[in-house]
């Protein structure tokens, strides 16, 4: 398959992202009320990719509305870079498979703690992983720079 120009650029501006572990998800309620939620993220390629459970409002409001922000940010939510615009993708069957391995490769023990401890307490409270890819909304490349701390 051919690269497009838009996917190179995804691609570059999802490498910006590298130096950080979280990204803000900001996911839109009915009534436009934005809420925010920090996530472990992954890219491959030119997909950025990020993994939460069901049932959460995050999962019903981006089911809904696709539309959301993304911004590099700490563990706690404090941004790191702008909030830009983006559509999330919910993924499934191979594809949910294979961004669950890239993000297991990128957290590593931290993942592995994750899937042993807290997966199973989710399970037993009936939730289930659900994964989505993050795409730019205009096709525009994510320009996300490091802020000085």
């Amino acid at each position: 398959m051919q690269e497009t120009s838009r996917s190179r650029g995804q691609q570059r501006a999802w490498s910006g992202l590298s130096p950080f572990k979280y990204i803000q998800v900001v996911s839109f309620r009915r009534n436009g009320a934005g809420v925010a939620t920090p996530v472990w993220f992954a890219t491959q390629g030119e997909r950025l990719l990020i993994a939460t459970e069901t049932p959460s409002g995050k999962v019903k409001r981006l089911r809904a509305n696709p539309r959301m922000q993304v911004a590099a940010c700490g563990p706690l939510g404090g941004l790191r870079g702008p909030l830009l615009e983006a559509n999330a993708r919910e993924l499934s069957g191979g594809d949910a498979v294979s961004a669950e391995r890239v993000l297991a490769a990128r957290f590593g023990l931290g993942r592995r703690i994750f899937q042993w401890i807290v997966q199973p307490i989710f399970h037993r409270q009936g939730k289930t992983p659900v994964y989505f890819e993050i795409l730019s909304a205009r096709g525009e490349a994510f320009a996300i720079e490091r802020k000085a701390s």
